[in-house]
Formats: structure tokens, sequence, C-alpha cells
């Protein structure tokens, strides 16, 4: 791997250290009690959040009377086992970059079919490690230069 690509693994690793702890704290919260979208918990658990956040709390109950289901079903979308399983799936995604750049970089072998072939599965999955960093270019610590 170059060193740009070990500075933007390096990084992405922190990313998913970063979330893989905000998830695990949130694993014993709001969604311990069934916060899943559609559900009669969902809605009860999201009025009572949205009514803490109203001025004048019950005297102005009737404003969550305009919520829609979307407020729980967005936030469901983000339990925290669904973003372990996203951190895992892509953790495994750059194992498989690091493999196969650690066999075919180094290999020193002519261009034979099969160098051919594991320099291009390198090379695509540099790209697919580069499109996952990407999605997290919101945050502090990314460099353009690492966008796919």
């Amino acid at each position: 791997m170059s060193d740009d690509v070990d500075a933007m693994v390096a990084w992405l690793r922190a990313q998913w250290d970063a979330d893989e702890k905000a998830a695990r704290g949130a694993a014993d919260g709001p969604w311990a009690d069934g916060f899943r979208a559609g559900t009669e918990a969902a809605k009860d658990r999201a009025a009572a959040l949205v009514a803490d956040d109203i001025p004048d709390g019950p005297a102005n109950a009737h404003l969550i009377e305009d919520l829609e289901v979307p407020v729980p079903e967005g936030a469901a979308r983000h339990d925290p086992a669904d973003t372990l399983a996203r951190i895992d799936a892509e953790r495994r995604i750059v194992a498989d970059y690091e493999q196969a750049a650690a066999e075919y970089a180094s290999t020193g072998r002519a261009w034979d079919h099969d160098s051919e072939t594991g320099r291009a599965r390198t090379s695509a999955l540099e790209t697919a490690v580069r499109a996952l960093a990407s999605g997290y270019r919101h945050r502090a610590g990314w460099q353009q230069g690492w966008a796919p």
C-alpha cells in the first residue's frame, strides 16, 4: 500500500472505532426499549423524546399530534446493531484489500495473467476502500486526495 492509502485506512479505522464506541454505548439506551420503526413503542418513545424538547412540555403536547411516523423510522435506521454490522462489513473489505495488496504488490513477477489479475483485484479493492472512506468525508481529517 502507498503511504497515502495507509493514512486513509488509518483514518477510516479511527472513524469506525468512534462509531463503534458510540453504537455500543447507545445499545443500552432507548433502543433496548423496542425503539423500532412502526411499533407503538417507537411512536411512544419518539413522542416522549420530542415532548422533552417542546417548550412547556405537556402544555404544548398537541404539537406531538402533528408528528409523522418518519421520526422513529429515520432514527431506527441508525440502530446500533445496524451500525455495528455495517462497520464489520466495511472492515472486511479493507482486510481483503490489505491482503490483496500484500500478495500482489510485491510479487515481482512479470506481467503474466496471474499478476495482472492480482493487480486488477487490488486496484478494484482500493477503489472500494476509497469509496467507503468518502462516506465519512464530512468528518475531521478527510483529505480530498482520498476520493475515489
